[in-house]
């Protein structure tokens, strides 16, 4: 996949993206402490039959950092991809959304419905879902003072690689980060200032209620990795009550990053979704 990034100008930021093949547009968001690299797997293959663009949000490599980001939020980055789609001129577009990136793709769904044709959500942290599950605030809290503040109080002392070490251990088990080769270290500290700005943030995990899911009228699809992060599966299944036309589908041998870790598995449920299209 050629490393050479287009640019588009939005909402005062410069989006760089990368785009292959022809057909239906399919746009791939990524998560937290990755970039549009991180889908290389699924620009190979889904190339050969879509239009494929990968996008890196705001703040993340290879986009310049040019302030503080204390508006890092679900919310500004749905904006930011509702105004990348006007740009491009390919709506409606297939979107792929992981972790935070789905996030900010459910709430483009709501907000800009005709920019969507469909949605595949891998594991958003819509942790205000849990608000309506028994046992679910306790969930929050132990996210919050396990995972969340320790990865904000590394970030305040100037320790970034300690921050980015919590939070991937917290979310894909301990020891995760340890084992991490060279190449994909290095990949995820060009990330590592996106995660302070996200950690620094007012509105980092903005309130989505299940009423906000329901306004959802595109078809959905819901990813899950196998040896997630239980509060990441608790949301899924809200996800799915919610929406009542969407299932759950598991990638096996994976965890939160499912797409890379079991690729083929990912990209054949993704086919079979998108072919009933």
């Amino acid at each position: 996949m050629p490393m050479e990034a287009e640019k588009v100008a939005v909402n005062a930021a410069e989006l760089r993206y990368i785009e292959q093949g022809s057909g239906i547009p399919i746009v791939f968001v990524h998560g937290s402490l990755t970039d549009f690299r991180t889908w290389a797997f699924q620009m190979e293959s889904f190339r050969k039959c879509y239009h494929a663009i990968a996008i890196s949000r705001r703040y993340h490599y290879p986009n310049d950092f040019v302030d503080a980001g204390w508006d890092y939020s679900a919310i500004n980055h749905a904006e930011d991809l509702a105004a990348f789609i006007e740009m491009l001129g390919i709506a409606p577009a297939h979107i792929v959304g992981h972790s935070y990136g789905a996030f900010a793709c459910a709430i483009l769904a709501t907000l800009h419905p005709e920019l969507v044709r469909s949605l595949v959500l891998c594991e958003p942290p819509i942790i205000s879902l849990l608000d309506a599950v028994p046992g679910g605030k306790s969930m929050i809290a132990n996210f919050m003072d396990e995972i969340w503040k320790p990865v904000e109080e590394a970030f305040r002392k100037g320790d970034s690689k300690e921050g980015v070490k919590i939070f991937i251990d917290g979310i894909q088990g301990a020891g995760t980060f340890d084992k991490l080769p060279a190449t994909a270290v290095d990949r995820i500290m060009d990330n590592a200032p996106a995660m302070k700005a996200q950690a620094m943030a007012t509105d980092q995990y903005p309130v989505f209620t299940c009423k906000d899911v329901q306004r959802i009228e595109k078809p959905v699809l819901l990813v899950a990795g196998e040896g997630s992060h239980k509060m990441l599966h608790v949301i899924l299944n809200e996800l799915e009550r919610c929406l009542q036309n969407s299932k759950i589908v598991m990638i096996p041998n994976a965890s939160h990053n499912m797409y890379a870790a079991n690729p083929h598995a990912f990209n054949e449920v993704v086919r079979d979704f998108l072919a009933k299209m």
